[in-house]
Formats: C-alpha cells, structure tokens, sequence
C-alpha cells in the first residue's frame, strides 16, 4: 500500500554542515511561560553528521543544551535560510563601524505646550532652517540645553 500521506519533509535532506532549526515539539524546555507561548522551533544549529540514510541528524548543540540528546530524525528539523555565522562560515570580515550622529546644539527656544500631560518644548537647532524646528521633551530639554537659553526663555513667558 503506498502512503500518499507523507510531506515533502520526508523527502527532503540536509548535508553535514547546514543550519537547520530544531522544533520544540518533544523538548521539555523550562520557560518560565506556558507552552503555548513558547517558540515553535529553535537554533539555527549545525548538522555534523547524517545518520540511518539521511533520516537522523546529529546536531551541534550549545552547552546549555547539553542534558538533551543531539541526535534528531528529520520531521523534527526545519531548514534554516538566514545567513551563516561568521565564526561557522570561516568568513571573518571587518566589524562594522558604528558612525555616532553629531550631537544637535539647541539655538532657541520658540514655544511651549501641554501635549498628553507632558511638557514639550518647540526647539530650533544651531545651522537648521525654521522649516526644521522639532518638539523636545522637558526632561530632555534640562540635560541638553543649556540653562541659561531655558533661563531667558521662562523670562520671555
């Protein structure tokens, strides 16, 4: 009898290597939540060996999954398409430099508002047009303006 039952999951297949996503389904994992809140699959994880004609994988497990067997059969595993890591890929590029935005010098102080029970002040940058005066919040205007602008603009009230 031929079972038309089974997925494509049965007739796929994973290389040594791969990433692949592990699914919680038989995993007592401790969550602190209910079950049904908890992720469905986890990893990415590494498959290092096939085992039983590509129907059981060996997986590369972190050391905080250690008490849990590394050995899956495939309908627990999900392929994984994001990309590799950099200390698995061998691929070991430069860093990324993080450019820090110029910290914004407040000009002047143009107005004041009530807007949802805060304190907002209507505030014009050094070297910006009128067309880019933007809403501050009072206790960010405190520790970014200097006193005596917030001074001269309570006296103008």
């Amino acid at each position: 009898m031929i079972d038309d039952h089974k997925g494509t999951q049965e007739n796929r297949a994973f290389e040594r290597e791969d990433q692949v996503l592990l699914s919680t389904k038989n995993l007592n994992l401790k969550h602190g939540r209910a079950r049904k809140l908890t992720p469905k699959c986890i990893g990415p994880f590494e498959t290092i060996k096939v085992i039983a004609e590509e129907r059981s994988y060996k997986l590369k497990l972190p050391k905080s999954m250690e008490k849990i067997h590394h050995t899956f059969y495939i309908s627990l595993l999900k392929p994984f398409y994001g990309e590799k890591k950099e200390a698995q890929s061998g691929n070991k590029s430069a860093p990324e430099q993080v450019v820090k935005p110029e910290r914004q010098v407040i000009d002047q102080v143009l107005k004041h508002r009530f807007h949802k029970i805060k304190l907002e002040y209507l505030v014009r940058y050094k070297g910006n047009e009128d067309t880019e005066n933007r809403s501050v919040d009072s206790q960010i205007i405190i520790t970014v303006a200097p006193p005596a602008l917030i001074y001269r603009y309570s006296s103008q009230c």
